[in-house]
């Protein structure tokens, strides 16, 4: 009895370093989206202004990253200036996560949203935004909606036991990723076990 137990600790501790590890992981691959939006947001043309080559400057970024669906750059209020979806001047964009825009404003921080829908049918995201600031102010706030199966990779290569499954949600408790089935659980609410398992690792 005593050796069972020592081998269902040695398998708890075993889970908890490895979801340690996700979430590093996971971190890891975020901030390599933040760094890169950063860099646009420093972009000449926005600097100047200038929101026509901007958009170029977007349409020409989002080629080089199949991670990304788009990028939009709205105004502090809310107004959309440039989607990487749409032609220059359109003003039918998809609707930006109030909560994590109120709290970039507040923050004038980078911000990772939660799970949202879009921006087409069918289809979820994970916003990411960061400031363009302008004399310390928020001039502009810009946003890469993220496509959840990007992350699969840093699942994937955790070497995680071929029998687990393994999933990462949002802080609404909906289902971003996950190693099987993703198509089938993205967005859904993750179970009651999961849920009391994680708030017991807090």
């Amino acid at each position: 009895v005593a050796f069972g137990r020592q081998q269902r600790a040695a398998v708890e501790r075993g889970a908890v370093e490895t979801t340690r590890a996700l979430m590093n992981a996971v971190d890891e691959s975020l901030n390599g989206s933040v760094s890169q939006l950063t860099g646009l947001a420093h972009a000449r043309s926005l600097a100047r202004g200038d929101l026509r080559e901007f958009d170029a400057d977007v349409k020409h970024a989002l080629l080089a990253d199949p991670d990304w669906y788009t990028v939009l750059l709205y105004s502090p209020d809310g107004t959309p200036r440039v989607s990487g979806l749409h032609p220059f001047g359109a003003t039918t964009m998809p609707r930006a996560d109030r909560a994590a825009f109120d709290t970039l404003r507040a923050t004038r921080e980078p911000v990772v949203g939660d799970l949202a829908p879009g921006p087409m049918p069918g289809l979820y995201h994970v916003p990411i935004m960061v400031p363009v600031l302008k004399q310390e102010a928020v001039h502009y706030v810009l946003i890469a909606l993220v496509k959840p199966a990007s992350l699969v990779p840093v699942l994937t290569r955790q070497r995680i036991p071929e029998e687990w499954v393994s999933s990462i949600f949002d802080r609404n408790k909906r289902i971003v990723v996950r190693t099987k089935g993703l198509e089938q659980f993205i967005g859904k609410p993750v179970s009651v076990q999961v849920e009391s398992s994680y708030s017991q690792e807090q």
